[in-house]
């Protein structure tokens, strides 16, 4: 019976989560080749981004979190005390 894979391993290009790699596999072992060197992106200098949005997101969230806890023990609180 004839084998249906390539005797070759073929790269396989995944794209989205943010990474442009080359993924090539073979007897077992995995490579990641970079697809698309730095030069290609621009002068982009890791750490500079402005990250002023995500910040305030993230403190919003945990902010939103804090007070839904509060409010779960204060009904919980409640229901012990009232005998419920």
């Amino acid at each position: 019976m004839a084998s249906t894979h390539p005797t070759t391993p073929q790269p396989d290009t995944h794209v989205g989560h943010g990474d442009a790699r080359t993924h090539t596999a073979s007897a077992g072992t995995a490579r990641l080749h970079d697809a698309h060197p730095a030069s290609a992106h621009g002068d982009h200098v890791v750490g500079t981004m402005d990250v002023t949005a995500q910040q305030r997101t993230f403190n919003g969230f945990v902010r939103a979190i804090a007070w839904n806890v509060v409010a779960m023990l204060a009904v919980l609180i409640f229901l012990a005390l009232t005998n419920a």
